[in-house]
């Protein structure tokens, strides 16, 4: 997810910790949905992640997964960072996208289990 570190680390010292973690809910899903819709995934590439068992953090480069790592460092906790809140995230501009993970099981267990490697490796 493309997050501006620097200009995470800038807004934490002016407004506080507490600002940032009430926003990293809402920059993350812009974040979320723009990543989704330059690297093109749908339904069927989702499908095939889910059928293959692909690991979703191995799917993010390495400034991604930097930014992911500096976010949490900042906000303290990424518990909002939950299956619900992804699929709700991505609802309005990739519905298809949403219901694949709301209608079909395998796809939100897998999705819960990507969500926990997420937050273990971000720790």
């Amino acid at each position: 997810m493309p997050f501006d570190t620097e200009a995470i680390t800038r807004y934490a010292g002016i407004l506080g910790k507490g600002f940032v973690a009430e926003m990293a809910p809402k920059v993350a899903k812009g974040a979320l949905v723009d990543l989704l819709k330059k690297k093109g995934i749908g339904v069927r590439e989702a499908a095939k992640w889910v059928e293959e068992n692909v690991c979703l953090w191995d799917t993010l480069e390495p400034k991604h997964q930097n930014a992911l790592r500096v976010l949490k460092r900042q906000i303290g906790s990424v518990d909002w960072l939950t299956a619900d809140w992804l699929i709700g995230a991505i609802k309005a501009d990739l519905p298809a996208l949403a219901s694949l993970f709301l209608g079909w099981r395998k796809g939100k267990n897998w999705l819960v289990r990507q969500i926990k490697v997420i937050k273990e490796r971000i720790e």
